[in-house]
């Protein structure tokens, strides 16, 4: 099956901002849906990138990272993107539209780079 244009507009995109991204997907969490607590992949292994693409992200749809006994809300808009989910974290949407994200891997090297802007 050859890719549909759109998947080939985002991954020239992709592309451009990083040199190595692997296990890309579209992440859609429903109404009311959410990702309990869980760790996603060892960060010495891979950075797995959450980048909102749909929705509006505010206190009822959001990201928790729990680091040191706290938890920290990300509230994220399109086109920001999170990393790292190597700590423990979970993704609630206690809105009633659904939300897709981009979701893909790439090094902790392709990170730290992005950083420097």
């Amino acid at each position: 099956m050859l890719p549909s244009k759109e998947s080939e507009i985002v991954y020239d995109f992709l592309k451009s901002k990083f040199k190595m991204i692997w296990r890309c997907r579209i992440h859609y969490l429903p109404s009311s849906g959410q990702l309990p607590w869980h760790i996603d992949v060892d960060t010495s292994l891979a950075c797995r990138v959450y980048l909102p693409i749909t929705s509006d992200i505010d206190e009822h749809n959001l990201f928790e990272i729990e680091r040191r006994g706290q938890v920290i809300p990300l509230k994220m808009k399109i086109g920001e993107f999170c990393v790292n989910t190597g700590f423990k974290h979970r993704v609630l949407n206690n809105t009633n539209k659904g939300r897709y994200g981009l979701i893909f891997n790439t090094t902790s090297e392709e990170i730290e780079k992005m950083a420097e802007f």
